[in-house]
């Protein structure tokens, strides 16, 4: 129970669905074929297949060209679109469907993956979520002028200048 707590307050505290954030993943299963077995190796082609790029190589000379110079332009951002768009029609939603009508059709996408992909799905979720909390500490201690890596019981004395020692100010 403690651990379905804890997951929806991750949810609350995150306020976006699971559907939301494994956008691609729904793009790459629903779109372009992505199957249950060995996903992490397979994402890429899918995602190609489903953002209409030639190959797996071909969208990542274009996302890379796009990090590079710094913005997404209005091509790539009509591209991922389009793709939603026929997500939502392959699942069956009318085109100018309301924004909280599209988020719960991602969610129902989302529940209504194969149970290996969707558990493969939520790990990466955790990790992702696990990751943006610790970058966020990091961020907050540097904000403070600290240096989170330096742990405050451990510093040395430092010496004053008559030779003796003299505890750090905590």
């Amino acid at each position: 129970m403690q651990k379905t707590i804890q997951r929806r307050l991750r949810a609350l505290e995150r306020s976006r669905s699971k559907g939301q954030d494994c956008g691609a993943i729904l793009l790459a299963y629903y779109l372009g074929g992505l199957r249950p077995e060995n996903p992490p190796s397979n994402l890429g082609a899918a995602l190609a297949r489903a953002f209409g790029s030639p190959d797996e190589q071909s969208l990542l000379e274009e996302s890379v060209r796009i990090l590079a110079a710094g913005e997404l332009g209005r091509d790539w951002m009509m591209r991922v679109q389009q793709a939603y768009q026929r997500l939502f029609v392959h699942w069956g939603l009318e085109p100018n469907a309301s924004p909280d009508a599209r988020i719960e059709a991602l969610n129902e996408m989302f529940e209504a993956l194969p149970p290996e992909l969707k558990k493969w799905a939520e790990a990466m979720l955790e990790a992702n979520f696990k990751a943006q909390l610790e970058a966020n500490e990091l961020w907050t201690a540097l904000e403070r002028g600290e240096l989170p890596w330096r742990s405050r019981s451990r510093a040395r004395p430092r010496r004053s200048g008559t030779g003796r020692h003299v505890a750090r100010p905590a």
